[in-house]
């Protein structure tokens, strides 16, 4: 009886983290289908891109889906800024934006900002694009930001 439960035991340690494993890299994999699907959805922008439509006064709305502690961190500035976090964005987003607004989402990396230009979509927003590499990126391609200090360019 001890030899039997020991080899129960073992084969349980054994084959254990294999279904939880194999269940981790499904979970990765959809994860990673459901991003891409969310950056075909809309259209993708870069950090020039954005630059450009502000230097030239284009009339759009910049949405930072960030949460509130990031947004302390720096924000890129301009006049209309919008901030709600990806978590409210189907709940505050009708009161603050126009369907037909044309809206740049922008989160820290680009793959929150992807699944919220996704949703504003799936809700009949018309003109939403998403800023590939978010935040880091600009502040990368060395863009100002500000904070509660004043504004920055990154080195």
């Amino acid at each position: 009886m001890n030899s039997i439960l020991k080899a129960l035991i073992c084969l349980t340690l054994f084959l254990g983290p294999l279904p939880a494993a194999a269940q981790h890299n499904t979970i990765l994999e959809n994860r990673e289908k459901m991003l891409e699907k969310a950056r075909e959805a809309v259209p993708q922008i870069t950090v020039q891109d954005l630059y450009s439509m502000i230097q030239t006064g284009k009339d759009f709305i910049l949405l930072d889906v960030r949460d509130p502690d990031e947004w302390k961190a720096g924000i890129v500035s301009v006049d209309n800024l919008e901030k709600i976090s990806r978590g409210m964005l189907e709940f505050m987003g009708p009161d603050a934006l126009k369907q037909d607004d044309e809206i740049v989402v922008m989160c820290a990396t680009g793959v929150r900002g992807a699944l919220a230009a996704e949703s504003l979509h799936k809700l009949g927003y018309t003109g939403v694009s998403n800023l590939e590499g978010g935040i880091m990126a600009w502040i990368e391609a060395r863009y100002p930001i500000e904070n509660r200090l004043g504004n920055f360019l990154v080195n």
